[in-house]
């Protein structure tokens, strides 16, 4: 008789009760599997032939389910794991095969056939085993740079930065929120300079034209990348580009330094400095403001408490005073009468 309560698969821990059928079991596990990050690693469904539930591993290559009875009786009944001892039985997994294939001589093995620089030691390359070769067929692999990746990366940069330029120069100009903020202008100027100067690697402002003559912000600010020129570069001198762009760094007295050139690091470290820097101060100082004109306003509340009080013992004593001159008046009155 399968007993209620827990029992896990993979990293999920289920919970079962007397009501449960077998129906909900499978989509149990199933559902688990989509929506649990992935924890189950394994999906499951009703075999009618054999008469039970087969857990079928989620993982390439010759991996084992893990399956553990907890405080139900359902894995040892299912055959995963012993009646004796609750232990996973591993007879009864079929496991599947790791891929082995050579590279320049040297034999690999992969539980995945999607093959990474960890097992294969070709750094930055990713190899996809697709079939099975017969005897001792070669297949000759022929790696190249992937252009397109590091030029789609560099558009998402220079987009960054022009919206950054675009937000500064609007926060600064005459009229703006930050229109008196020299020390703003100053980093926005030495940002500016950082990225110039990249015309040999494709990266350039857009040039005046026949068809383009706009004097606006984002024609002379904006830059733009020219994938051909990006390209013809990277072609006669990939190490030159690299350094143009993102600099030749190394470790100095135990710290990792830019020593030469990268536009786009040299940019970064003037953002970080003035995030650390002009930022942080500014701030500091709008809020050392803000206390001050709190303890003003503190100061002119007590004022003005400490003046209601002195006018309210005033026109107390004043109608004191009107009331003793009520009294007299009254009895002047009612002596005359008589």
């Amino acid at each position: 008789t399968v007993t209620a309560g827990t029992f896990t698969i993979g990293n999920k821990e289920f919970t079962i009760t007397n009501d449960t059928t077998i129906n909900d079991l499978v989509t149990m596990i199933n559902s688990a599997n989509i929506s649990d990050n992935n924890n189950v690693k394994a999906t499951a469904y009703w075999d009618n032939l054999a008469g039970n539930i087969v857990i079928q591993s989620e993982a390439s290559g010759a991996i084992y389910i893990n399956i553990e009875a907890g405080t139900s009786n359902l894995t040892d009944i299912l055959g995963f794991t012993s009646l004796d001892n609750h232990n996973m039985i591993l007879e009864t997994q079929e496991l599947g095969h790791n891929a082995v294939f050579k590279i320049n001589g040297t034999q690999y093995t992969s539980a995945s056939n999607v093959v990474k620089e960890d097992i294969s030691k070709i750094k930055g390359v990713t190899i996809t085993l697709k079939d099975i070769t017969e005897g001792d067929e070669v297949i000759n692999l022929k790696v190249e740079r992937d252009k397109e990746t590091l030029a789609d990366a560099v558009e998402d940069a220079l987009e960054a930065y022009n919206e950054l330029m675009a937000n500064v120069d609007e926060a600064i100009a005459r009229g703006g929120t930050l229109d008196d903020q020299t020390t703003l202008k100053r980093i926005r100027n030495d940002i500016k300079n950082c990225m110039s100067n990249m015309s040999s690697v494709g990266i350039k402002t857009n040039a005046a034209s026949s068809s383009n003559i706009s004097t606006a912000n984002a024609a002379v600010v904006n830059l733009t990348l020219d994938r051909d020129t990006f390209f013809d570069a990277l072609t006669q001198n990939v190490n030159a580009v690299k350094s143009a762009i993102v600099g030749d760094w190394a470790t100095i007295d135990g710290q990792f330094k830019l020593v030469n050139g990268g536009a786009f690091s040299r940019a970064e470290i003037q953002i970080e400095n003035a995030l650390s820097g002009y930022f942080e101060l500014q701030s500091k100082s709008y809020e050392n403001q803000i206390s001050q004109f709190n303890d003003r306003i503190k100061t002119a509340n007590a004022q003005i408490t400490r003046y209601k009080a002195m006018l309210e013992r005033k026109f107390s004593a004043m109608e004191s005073i009107i009331t003793a001159m009520q009294k007299q008046y009254s009895s002047m009155s009612i002596g005359t009468t008589s």
